[in-house]
């Protein structure tokens, strides 16, 4: 008993010795609400029981939030984007600092962040008509040009690593658990081929409804999600093997599609291949068990334009690749036009990559754009 009496006597002396900073009815989250940097520790009643644990168990928390329902969440980095939103059951223990805030506003300064990318060291390499763009597993940066070549550069150097000659009329360039899914054939009949990172060899073809244009995964990889841009369709496949992709049922799509991206399992944006057209949302809706189109009426390009692809950065803002203007940035829902940003107006694709590295396929300059601005920190 005296030698329990002891312990906890100096658990107590311990926790209360530690400065530490309390903000009530607050709760810290990264932006994208994953929290993947945090873990739940249960039956913490208080932010002072839960304040022990942590100092009693691990080590350099830099804070946690603590729960009415005894739950606490400890966080062991800061996310790369975060925020501090009001919540009436939680209480924010701060054990160290947080940076400023105006050391790299990514999300509170757009003006600033743009800046930071287009000062920032540029590469450009040139390629003959460069269309879409991923990375990969080895975090290689994967370039589909020339209508039949895949290319594969160093992120950071944009040193050649690979070339594969996948074969004429190939398209489409997508990227999921360590292989590339790609489109060859888009006139009369098209197949999926399917590349392993690991070896460059085509591991799979897969016959496919006539042009397809992106290859989405959703519920684990079990569902794959293709816009078919002639026949104006968005089709789901069942992936039931490594080897087996069967098609599930198709949806009309508004307008002729041409690149997905996926918000959520149960929603995505539109792309389309044609002038004077908005992005399109696709949303589940599980009250009917139906698929209900939508429209983000502010994203409409005019005559002369067409909205290549969509994107989110880690800030949860929407861009737009332009064929024919360059980029628009707007708000997560596209109600609201953030910033014009006019790098090059023969764009394709692009990709944000972590530290808000942007890489341009700028498909009528002939050239791969590579922008490091190396914001290893996003304060606010």
């Amino acid at each position: 008993m005296i030698l329990f009496l002891t312990i906890h006597s100096l658990l107590f002396t311990i926790c209360y010795s530690v400065p530490f900073g309390k903000v009530n009815k607050t709760r810290f989250t990264s932006r994208d609400l994953l929290n993947s940097e945090a873990i739940w520790l249960s039956n913490q009643l208080t932010p002072e029981k839960c304040l022990c644990t942590v100092l009693s168990q691990y080590n350099n928390t830099p804070l946690f939030n603590s729960y009415q329902n005894g739950s606490c969440q400890i966080f062991f980095s800061l996310p790369y984007t975060y925020t501090m939103e009001y919540r009436n059951d939680s209480t924010l223990i701060l054990l160290s600092s947080l940076p400023s805030r105006d050391i790299a506003p990514c999300c509170s300064n757009l003006p600033w962040l743009i800046k930071r990318i287009t000062n920032s060291s540029l590469s450009s390499i040139s390629l003959n008509t460069p269309s879409y763009l991923v990375i990969d597993d080895y975090n290689y940066l994967a370039v589909l040009y020339n209508s039949y070549t895949l290319n594969r550069y160093n992120r950071t150097t944009m040193t050649l690593i690979s070339s594969t000659t996948i074969g004429s009329q190939t398209m489409a360039l997508s990227y999921y658990n360590k292989q590339y899914y790609i489109t060859k054939g888009v006139s009369h009949l098209s197949n999926l081929v399917i590349y392993s990172t690991a070896t460059m060899i085509n591991t799979l073809t897969v016959p496919i409804q006539k042009d397809p244009r992106d290859y989405v995964f959703i519920q684990n990889g079990s569902i794959m999600v293709v816009p078919i841009q002639t026949l104006q369709l968005i089709s789901f496949y069942n992936v039931t093997s490594p080897t087996s992709y069967t098609l599930s049922f198709s949806l009309s799509a508004p307008a002729a599609p041409n690149t997905l991206y996926r918000v959520s399992d149960t929603l995505f944006y539109m792309s389309t291949g044609v002038n004077y057209g908005p992005i399109y949302t696709l949303a589940y809706n599980s009250t009917t068990n139906s698929w209900i189109w939508g429209t983000m009426p502010l994203t409409k390009s005019d005559i002369t334009t067409n909205n290549f692809q969509s994107t989110m950065d880690a800030c949860g803002r929407l861009w737009v690749a332009i064929n024919g203007y360059g980029i628009k940035i707007f708000d997560t829902y596209g109600t609201k036009l953030l910033y014009n940003l006019t790098i090059t107006t023969g764009l394709n694709e692009i990709v944000l990559a972590k530290k808000f590295d942007l890489y341009v396929a700028d498909n009528d300059n002939n050239k791969l754009l590579s922008y490091l601005p190396k914001i290893d920190q996003c304060t606010s």
